[in-house]
């Protein structure tokens, strides 16, 4: 059995743990094209998502004897383009569960920085200025306020345990509003998008990728938020629509912005967002720089292989 590691990250540990399991060197690749150039005879591949370009989803519709790909993340949409027909013997599966805690504590981060004004102490700091008599009216909290989270899977929730410490109400938008809570989360309240809005003083974006979900977050969505309420988008760049988020930022009706996530990665520097003082940008870290996501990772990996191997994943 032939596996290939396409990752920056991980390959490491992952090479030896599933050389444990399959009982041959699972080959590693630096990039795309050679990834490419070995999948015709691969049956698993272990993937960076980041890495996914054209050239390797290309590969992956030619390769019939491929059977599983690990995206070794929380997003699959950079999978998009597999055809309809591959997808039929094709089982493709992420890791979202490995960074949920690590993004979540970023996305919490962020929103406590738009909330105690740390642009602003930096600035003031820098300039040597005591901005006490302004930043007094200025500063809120997370204690009291009301939050709506869009998306439920690992990051969610990992969002919304993080700020029910805090003291925050949560509502949460999920696809299917009918199931029932997962366990510890009994106490949140699930509501369509529309309902959440209204009452989203921080807005929570941690839903994957798709055809429904891009541009969800446009003028429409704005206009149902609260006066100067305040965003956080750790999931993916095109789900909000940036012309609109620009507008709301600029008028005032959205209060700040903090973003992990792009339309467009890296952020081209001639974007207009690098020069709006109530945006907090962040450079699609919000995984990193947590010591347990490679264990987790790792744990994840190895838990799905065997279920490859023994036919229960699916």
């Amino acid at each position: 059995m032939k596996a290939i590691i396409l990752s920056q990250f991980y390959a490491a540990d992952l090479t030896d743990a599933v050389r444990g399991v399959i009982g041959s060197e699972p080959v590693q690749v630096p990039d795309a094209v050679s990834c490419a150039d070995e999948l015709a005879d691969a049956d698993i591949l272990f993937c960076q998502p980041s890495l996914a370009n054209a050239t390797l989803v290309a590969a992956i519709n030619r390769s019939p004897r491929l059977r599983w790909v690990q995206v070794l993340g929380s997003g699959v949409d950079n999978f998009s383009r597999i055809t309809e027909e591959r997808a039929k013997t094709l089982i493709v599966t992420n890791a979202a569960a490995a960074y949920g805690d690590a993004v979540a504590e970023h996305a919490v981060a962020l929103a406590l920085a738009l909330l105690r004004r740390v642009p602003e102490l930096v600035v003031a700091q820098a300039s040597r200025q005591w901005i006490k008599p302004w930043l007094t009216d200025e500063l809120s909290s997370l204690e009291g306020a009301s939050a709506a989270v869009v998306g439920f899977g690992a990051i969610g929730q990992g969002i919304a345990r993080r700020l029910d410490a805090f003291g925050c109400s949560v509502v949460a938008v999920r696809r299917n509003l009918g199931a029932p809570a997962p366990k510890g989360f009994e106490h949140v309240r699930f509501a369509p998008l529309e309902e959440a809005l209204p009452q989203a003083e921080l807005l929570f974006l941690a839903l994957p990728l798709t055809q429904d979900s891009t541009k969800l977050i446009d003028g429409r969505a704005f206009s149902l938020m609260p006066r100067r309420a305040r965003l956080i988008n750790v999931s993916r760049g095109s789900i909000i629509a940036t012309l609109a988020m620009m507008a709301a930022l600029e008028s005032g009706a959205l209060a700040a912005a903090a973003l992990d996530v792009f339309e467009h990665e890296p952020l081209p520097p001639e974007s207009p967002l690098w020069a709006l003082p109530n945006v907090l940008i962040s450079p699609h870290v919000a995984g990193r720089g947590n010591r347990c996501v490679g264990r987790r990772m790792n744990e994840i990996c190895l838990a799905n292989l065997r279920a490859f191997l023994e036919g229960r994943l699916a």
